[in-house]
């Protein structure tokens, strides 16, 4: 690949996915956020190449015959990098149901608050974070 400067593979729910940097900073901002999921580099499911456009500074994930996706900053970088993968997850991975939700935790059990972008599921999870929950994970 024209222009890379780092090569990593991740291992996200049993599927390898390859990722090819043209810019440090946006490897790094992968790296720091799924660096626990590096495998050694193998034969992909997925492959990506991410960079940094030099004209407008904005970040880019790509992917063959498809156009790339585009973002200002370091945030929206990543939300875009997860929305990609767990789309292409399920096509990979059938037997997997994603569900998008917040996950907290109450006195050892599990409560999981499920709905739509924007249904305040974050607003529920932040009051609730208040009263005594503890936060697990959102997805």
């Amino acid at each position: 690949m024209h222009n890379v400067v780092d090569i990593f593979s991740l291992n996200i729910c049993d599927r390898r996915v390859n990722v090819y940097c043209r810019n440090t900073e946006a490897g790094a901002l992968l790296r720091a956020n799924y660096g626990q999921m590096q495998v050694n580099f193998a034969s992909e499911d997925l492959n990506y190449t991410i960079g940094r456009d030099k004209g407008s500074g904005d970040f880019y994930i790509a992917r063959e015959e498809r156009e790339s996706l585009r973002a200002k900053v370091d945030g929206e970088f990543l939300y875009l990098f997860e929305q990609e993968i767990s789309v292409q997850l399920q096509e990979l991975r059938r037997d997997l149901y994603f569900v998008h939700s917040a996950v907290l935790e109450y006195e050892g059990k599990a409560c999981m608050l499920v709905g739509p972008t924007k249904s305040g599921k974050s607003t529920t999870t932040w009051a609730l974070l208040h009263h005594g929950f503890r936060y697990s994970s959102e997805r």
